[in-house]
């Protein structure tokens, strides 16, 4: 009996990872193989009979997660009644995280409520699943008008503020006035260094607030800087909220980190779905307690009455 673990990785270094991937997920009704994929596995074969497996065998072995490479097993699940709106974030999400947990169906159909379905699923994929639902409770949405005083919470020490390098008129700036004691030269100071160094900086033991870095800045007058030719992208500012996870892991230890994007000069659809990226990359035991941000039109909300 072939190996099928030995077929895959002999098939993935013959055809090169897209071709296997395009493999793996772009077959034809019926999970058949497509003209040009038949062709391709002849020519395989041709050149490793030791591999010459039945159509059949072929489709069993090809049935793996593209995530976690695991081969999918059977199971059998519940089929429930209700409507689900979880949008196109969350389509995205499972696609690169969990695409064959196989869990969670769900029929609109009165008919089919109760009903058990036979599914494929890769346990790799349930994990991750479960890590990121643990993970997802953990992030509250506020109203984006909602006004919070900060300073007295930072001076209290319970919260970890996160926000961007910007000065003049905003909520960062007072914050880091008024809760540090800074005036506007040290303020200055210490943004500028941030944002000459695109890279993440915290004022902790000072003051639990940190900042990431702004791709412009203006500091009063004409002095406006350029630091990057507009908005960093997606990968550069998980980096930096990654950055600021680690400073409370590591250092400030707060149980719950405010990330506040708003009215900064960038994109805070783009930094609130950087945020979701960011937290899909560290474990539970690296997240506070509590992670709060304000609502964008992209995701839906999970409100927090504030008393």
């Amino acid at each position: 009996m072939v190996d099928r673990a030995k077929l895959r990785q002999a098939l993935a270094q013959f055809l090169g990872d897209e071709r296997f991937r395009k493999l793996l997920h772009q077959r034809g009704p019926g999970g058949r193989l497509r003209h040009w994929q038949e062709q391709e596995w002849a020519r395989f074969t041709a050149l490793h009979p030791q591999f010459g497996v039945s159509m059949e065998e072929l489709l069993v072995a090809l049935r793996i997660c593209e995530v976690h490479g695991d081969e999918l097993l059977v199971d059998t699940v519940d089929v429930c009644r209700g409507c689900t709106d979880r949008g196109k974030w969350y389509t995205q999400v499972r696609k690169r995280l969990f695409p064959h947990a196989g869990s969670g169906l769900v029929a609109d159909d009165a008919l089919q409520e109760g009903v058990q379905l036979e599914v494929s699923y890769c346990p790799a994929c349930r994990k991750a699943e479960k890590e990121w639902q643990a993970k997802s409770v953990r992030l509250t949405f506020l109203r984006h008008d909602e006004e919070i005083d900060f300073v007295p919470l930072l001076k209290s020490g319970s919260i970890h503020y996160v926000s961007v390098a910007m000065p003049g008129f905003t909520v960062v700036s007072a914050n880091i006035m008024f809760a540090s004691g800074f005036d506007h030269m040290h303020r200055n100071d210490f943004m500028i260094a941030v944002n000459h160094g695109r890279e993440t900086g915290t004022l902790y033991p000072k003051v639990n607030i940190t900042l990431l870095p702004s791709p412009s800045a203006s500091y009063g007058g004409m002095d406006s800087n350029i630091y990057n030719e507009g908005d960093y992208s997606e990968e550069q500012v998980v980096a930096h909220i990654l950055d600021a996870f680690k400073a409370n892991s590591q250092h400030v230890k707060s149980p719950k980190m405010y990330f506040d994007f708003r009215n900064l000069c960038v994109s805070e659809t783009h930094y609130v779905s950087s945020l979701r990226a960011a937290m899909d990359q560290i474990t539970l035991e690296e997240l506070p307690h509590e992670v709060v941000t304000f609502e964008v039109e992209l995701y839906p909300t999970r409100r927090k009455v504030r008393g």
